[in-house]
C-alpha cells in the first residue's frame, strides 16, 4: 500500500493523501500545515503545481521522459532546464 502516515521519534505525525490513481495529493504535518500537489490530467505522473501551507504556488513542467523542464517558484522566478 501507499505510505499514509509517518510517526517521527518525537511522536509528531506526518500524513499523506493520494488520488484514485495513487498520486500524492497532499502532505500534512502535526500542526495541520498542508502541502498540496496538482496534476495536469489523469495521464500525468508528475505534479504541475505544488501549493505550500501559506498558499504559495510552485509551477512545474516536465519532459515526456519525466525530467523537470521548467520550474517557477512562488515569487514568479522561472528556471528552465535543458
Amino acid at each position: 500500500g501507499l505510505l499514509t502516515q509517518t510517526i517521527l521519534p518525537d511522536d509528531r505525525r506526518l500524513t499523506r493523501s493520494y488520488d484514485a490513481l495513487g498520486r500524492l495529493t497532499a502532505e500534512s504535518d502535526a500542526l495541520n500545515r498542508t502541502v498540496r500537489y496538482t496534476y495536469a490530467d489523469d495521464a500525468s505522473s508528475q505534479p504541475c503545481a505544488i501549493t505550500d501551507a501559506g498558499g504559495g504556488e510552485k509551477r512545474l513542467t516536465w519532459t515526456r521522459s519525466g525530467q523537470l523542464a521548467c520550474y517557477t517558484d512562488c515569487s514568479g522566478n522561472t528556471t528552465e532546464y535543458r
